[in-house]
């Protein structure tokens, strides 16, 4: 993730070190998305509170981060549907409310465009004025 960032060479043999570390164990913890500075440096147990600061605000981090938290919210929709779908054929009525008002949001949400209609007068070709 880091070593393709073309600021990366731009660094100081130690702050290259040093963000190296830091991008380490922040891939190998998972739960590591959902920290700040202050809980990186104490549950991670490396780097000081300025050093996860300019990591977090990285290009390439935000977007990893970014990627990571979409991944998620779409495993937890999908375990959330999940859920809804067992309620349903258990009897419970209100999930299958709810699973039908997510079905249509979802065929939906292809479908609302808007559709801009222009109108171009053609010139008279024939002279029939």
């Amino acid at each position: 993730m880091i070593q393709n960032y073309e600021k990366f060479n731009d660094f100081t043999r130690e702050k290259q070190e040093i963000t190296m570390a830091l991008a380490q164990k922040f891939e190998e913890n998972p739960t590591a998305l959902y920290y700040s500075p202050v809980e990186l440096r104490a549950q991670l147990s490396i780097g000081n509170l300025d050093q996860w600061q300019d990591f977090l605000n990285l290009e390439p981090v935000r977007s990893y981060i970014k990627a990571q938290m979409g991944f998620h919210a779409q495993i937890a929709q999908r375990k959330a549907f999940h859920s809804l779908e067992r309620e349903a054929i258990g009897g419970d009525v209100q999930a299958a409310r709810q699973i039908n008002e997510l079905s249509g949001i979802l065929a939906n949400a292809d479908q609302n465009r808007i559709i801009v209609l222009h109108q171009i007068e053609r010139s008279n070709q024939h002279g029939d004025e």
